[in-house]
């Protein structure tokens, strides 16, 4: 059915109006009862990628990521089962190989008469928030840090990891006009340079410093010709972003450069703007304290956290009393200012007593120093958060004071425990793998392992925790079969730190164990080694079954024409001037009237029977082989013609003399052979199957039951 006749029926069955339907903004779709897809509209094929006939059916699910597939049914499936609606976010694999966030809904439909006949549903492309989510997480999670120095130092780390750029340079404004700059860091490539201050005249900055994001693409240096500094450094590509403080005066600049044009340079744009709110608040603590620091000194201190600090600022006294406070205290707890100087810091921080204040106060005092540490405050309505707090013991006007900057640290710790859950859910997944696995540090000692380790080499967690890598090599070294290579091979890894390594184990009591290691890397650096063993002994003894039933005659369990042709193929590529071998082809005479009169269960036990006779009159380094049929072939090696003349005679001597039976019946049978000299003169392995062919059917043409030697 074509797709115009299809959209038709769906409109005189369910009343679609497709009109309509690609005037929407978001992609909609139509399923019947059993999920299968009857219409999608012109939104939802821009958003992924499909055609229309593509989508119907089940062939919207070819469009969904294979890693959300499976999901996406079974979610699909238990919405079905359960009567819900269907919500679920999901990646398309777009054939430009464009991935696509989308958010999808889906409910019942019902017909004129009251009847479920299907669903509706609509998707929604929320690849940019997801890519935003993306950006805030790893931000979240990248770094935590207490010193605005260490912060810069992690943030540009981080920042150049994800945008995979050369350089990352955050600067702040050092002078009122704004147009002098100095580098708060300067990351190449996860190495922090000198600082450097330059102006902003002509340069790229100039055209963000206070205004919004900019991004060239490449020929940087062309536009911008008068700034040395982006030759020296060899750029091509910029993106710089302004940084504003909360009362949106601009402190500064993050901007990225790299040796290469910025190709992916919209992307690069939405992240930094990401970072920059992050960097923003960081710089503008970070000039905070410094005025702090300066205007302590010049006993102004008290002034200044009132008027400019938008943290939030206690002055507290010996007893605990909170003497001032700024707005954003106020309003961190929901209190006014006069109702925050009626009360003391046990009143808003449940885990400090007024005994405890004593002691806290007098090794603040003996600090002489900032000292950082974690508590909670309670707000007004009663809810508790945890903070940081960085005190200082100053004196000021001939008083002693605490002067606290307190953050809520909510969300770092909301990371902390996102944290320890990952770490959590390795381990269990450390444990729950079939393999052995150890890990060393880069001093050779056991950092750690899983169960299955000490399981596969039969130890107790006291023998090896916490040991050397040497000593638990000595625990293990018997169980093998050839102990010294191993050792050897150990210490050749441990010689190699950066090299990936394969190994199969064979121990004493028939096992056998894959070994792979790798080194371990934390920012480029290896700090360790990590050692995975399994346990393929079942794997390996079907490996070698396939590779004997691949080679070798089912019935009789002589080496099949494959191996023989691959065998005479080694003798003839190693001959040279003084060897001299020879082959037999054999073709047993009178052998179909068995198969004829007894049937092929007789002909088969007699070829069993045959293969035997033959494999015990066989020279070990000889191969005999089944040719198929009742043929068989022979490569004798250092043998001379005349040599395999006397051995095929007594293989017919051995066929006449024996009395072959089935049932109450005998059977006179012979064989016919024919020999072939392999020399220097010989040709290839098809000649020399050809001639020893054509010598045996001259021995059967000459009255069978004799031999043959070709000419050829």
């Amino acid at each position: 059915m074509s797709s115009n006749q299809l959209i038709s029926d769906l409109k005189k069955v369910y009343g679609i109006d497709t009109a309509l339907a690609d005037s929407l903004s978001v992609g909609l779709f139509y399923a019947d009862i059993n999920g299968k897809c009857l219409y999608v509209n012109s939104k939802w094929i821009e958003i992924s990628g499909l055609e229309f006939n593509e989508a119907l059916g089940n062939g919207w699910l070819n469009g969904i990521h294979s890693d959300d597939r499976e999901e996406v049914i079974s979610e699909w499936n238990k919405s079905i089962r359960n009567d819900q609606k269907f919500a679920s976010e999901y990646r398309f694999q777009r054939d430009d190989k464009n991935i696509i966030w989308v958010l999808c809904q889906a409910n019942k439909y019902k017909d004129k008469n009251g009847e479920v006949s299907g669903y509706v549903g609509t998707i929604t492309d929320i690849t940019e928030r997801k890519n935003s989510e993306t950006s805030l997480y790893l931000l979240a999670k990248g770094f935590s840090v207490t010193n605005s120095s260490e912060f810069f130092h992690s943030f540009s780390m981080h920042l150049s990891e994800v945008l995979d750029v050369d350089y990352v340079v955050v600067s702040e404004i050092v002078d009122d006009s704004c147009d002098l700059v100095k580098s708060v860091v300067v990351n190449y490539r996860g190495e922090i340079l000198d600082p450097i201050e330059y102006s902003l005249k002509g340069t790229p900055c100039e055209t963000v410093m206070g205004k919004s994001i900019k991004g060239y693409e490449c020929n940087i240096q062309k536009k911008f010709p008068e700034f040395a500094l982006l030759k020296v450094l060899g750029v091509e590509g910029y993106v710089g972003t302004p940084l504003f403080n909360s009362s949106n005066k601009p402190i500064g600049i993050i901007a990225v450069l790299n040796s290469k044009p910025i190709k992916n340079i919209k992307s690069i744009e939405n992240v930094l703007q990401i970072y920059a709110v992050r960097a923003s608040a960081e710089l503008e603590r970070k000039q905070k304290e410094q005025l702090l620091h300066d205007l302590n000194k010049e006993l102004e201190f008290k002034q200044f956290t009132v008027d400019r600090i938008s943290e939030c600022i206690f002055w507290t006294d010996i007893n605990a009393k909170i003497n001032d406070v700024n707005e954003a205290a106020c309003q961190s707890l929901g209190y006014t200012r006069e109702e925050l100087l009626m009360l003391s810091i046990p009143d808003i921080d449940p885990q400090v007593s007024f005994e405890g204040w004593k002691k806290h106060w007098k090794k603040t005092k003996a600090h002489k120093g900032l000292k950082i540490f974690e508590s909670i405050h309670k707000t007004k309505e009663g809810h508790i958060f945890p903070i940081e707090i960085n005190v200082n013991h100053i004196e000021f006007g001939g008083y002693e004071y605490h002067c606290s900057i307190v953050r809520n640290i909510s969300e770092r710790k909301a990371s902390d425990k996102e944290r320890e859950t990952n770490l959590s859910l390795q381990k269990a997944i450390f444990e729950a793998t079939a393999d052995g696995i150890m890990v060393t540090n880069k001093d050779q000692y056991i950092a750690t392992y899983n169960q299955n380790f000490v399981k596969i080499w039969g130890l107790l967690d006291k023998d090896i925790k916490g040991k050397n890598d040497d000593y638990v090599i000595q625990l293990v070294t018997n169980q093998l079969k050839d102990s010294d290579a191993f050792v050897n091979r150990i210490i050749d890894i441990y010689k190699k730190p950066q090299e990936d390594t394969f190994d199969i184990l064979e121990l004493n009591d028939g096992r056998i164990l894959e070994r792979v290691s790798r080194p371990q890397y934390l920012d480029g650096e290896i700090v360790g080694r990590v050692w995975n063993f399994s346990d393929i002994t079942e794997k390996h003894r079907l490996s070698e079954q396939l590779s004997y039933q691949a080679n070798h005659d089912p019935l009789t369990g002589l080496v099949n024409r494959r191996e023989f042709e691959k065998r005479l193929v080694r003798v003839l590529s190693s001959r040279d001037e003084k060897s001299e071998h020879a082959m037999c082809y054999m073709d047993l005479d009178n052998f179909k009237q068995i198969n004829d009169v007894c049937g092929h269960i007789a002909g088969d036990y007699l070829l069993k029977q045959i293969a035997d006779l033959f494999q015990q009159n066989t020279r070990a380094r000889d191969t005999l082989a089944r040719l198929g049929g009742d043929e068989f072939g022979l490569i004798m090696e250092h043998c001379s013609v005349e040599r395999a003349k006397k051995i095929a005679a007594n293989f017919i001597s051995l066929i006449n003399d024996s009395n072959f039976k089935w049932e109450d019946r005998s059977f006179d049978i012979g064989v016919s052979i024919g020999i072939v000299k392999i020399d220097n003169s010989s040709n290839g392995m098809l000649d020399t199957m050809k001639n020893a062919d054509v010598a045996c059917y001259a021995a059967k043409k000459s009255g069978r039951n004799c031999i043959h030697v070709s000419n050829a």
